[in-house]
Order: C-alpha cells, then sequence, then structure tokens
C-alpha cells in the first residue's frame, strides 16, 4: 500500500495495484481537523477532544470510533472503541530520524511499517506502507488511514518543535 500527497491537503490511499482505498483530508496544514473517506463510501472527522486538546477523536455520524491519545514518549495509542472489541494499537518512531513508523498491536505484534518518502522539490510528504502478511486480512482501510493521520501529527508536532527551538 501507498499514501500518495495529490494535493489540496490530501492524501491518497493505494493498493500496491494502484486501486484506490480511501483518503485523508486535512483541513488545514496547522490544523487538527480531518476527514477519512474510504472506498465504500465511509466518513469520518477527526477532531481535538475535551477542553485542552489533549486527545483526538475519531467520529463516524457523531459517534465516537476511535481516541488517540499522545503519550510523552512520542507515541500515539489508537483506541478503536466502535470495533467492539476495544482493540488498541500503538504508532511509533522506529528509526532514528523519524522517518519510520511502526503500528503495534496490543500484543506488540508489528503490524504496518510507514516509511517517509519526503519530495524535497515538491515540499510534502509520500508514504509508503508494509503490512505484515500474517496479519494482511486484519487491516482495513479505516485503520490504516487511521494510522496515517496519527503519522502525518507526530511529524507536524515533530516540525513545530523543531522550528521553535530554532526561533
Amino acid at each position: 500500500m501507498k499514501i500518495t500527497y495529490t494535493d489540496a491537503k490530501e492524501f491518497v490511499l493505494t493498493s500496491n495495484e494502484e486501486i484506490f482505498l480511501g483518503s485523508l483530508k486535512m483541513e488545514k496544514w496547522s490544523s487538527t481537523k480531518a476527514q477519512i473517506t474510504t472506498q465504500y463510501g465511509d466518513f469520518y472527522d477527526i477532531e481535538k477532544k475535551g477542553f485542552w486538546g489533549t486527545s483526538i477523536v475519531v467520529l463516524k455520524s457523531s459517534e465516537e470510533f476511535a481516541e488517540l491519545k499522545i503519550n510523552w514518549k512520542g507515541q500515539v495509542v489508537i483506541d478503536m472503541l466502535a470495533n467492539g472489541k476495544g482493540m488498541d494499537y500503538m504508532l511509533k518512531s522506529t528509526s532514528i530520524w523519524k522517518s519510520q513508523f511502526t503500528l503495534f498491536s496490543r500484543e506488540e505484534t508489528e503490524l504496518l511499517i510507514f516509511t517517509i518518502d519526503y519530495r524535497w522539490k515538491k515540499g510534502h510528504y509520500n508514504l509508503k506502507i508494509d503490512v505484515n502478511p500474517n496479519f494482511a486480512n486484519e487491516i482495513d482501510e479505516t485503520l490504516v488511514l487511521v494510522a496515517t493521520y496519527s503519522v502525518l501529527y507526530l511529524l507536524m508536532v515533530q516540525n513545530a518543535a523543531m522550528v521553535a527551538a530554532v526561533a
């Protein structure tokens, strides 16, 4: 799978055979608001939750579908509330230069590996996604797009921290 930046702050998820699986559209570059659209026509809204905005919620038809929490280690805990299983995932950087992120199951099994492909001339990211073949049937496009949002959010936070440190 891969995520390709198109334009207008939209990232498109396609299979290795170039089949459309879904998209992630950011409201603004500096905003946490986004919308996910799947190949089946499902829509999900992403926005901050709570007074302090310390967590992010994924909504489907105004009901909580998932919750994202960023911990002090710079990892994102993804709680898939709507699947009835209460499945938790952890997304964290697995490379020294923050160019690779891995999504782990609750049992700490690697499910997805996101490799950043930064396009210097165009100033945006594309992502290559490797799926653990043992769990390919358990991974759906919604989880991949929620994890993609988490990767982009972590990159945004890291970039903001670097700019603040330089200033």
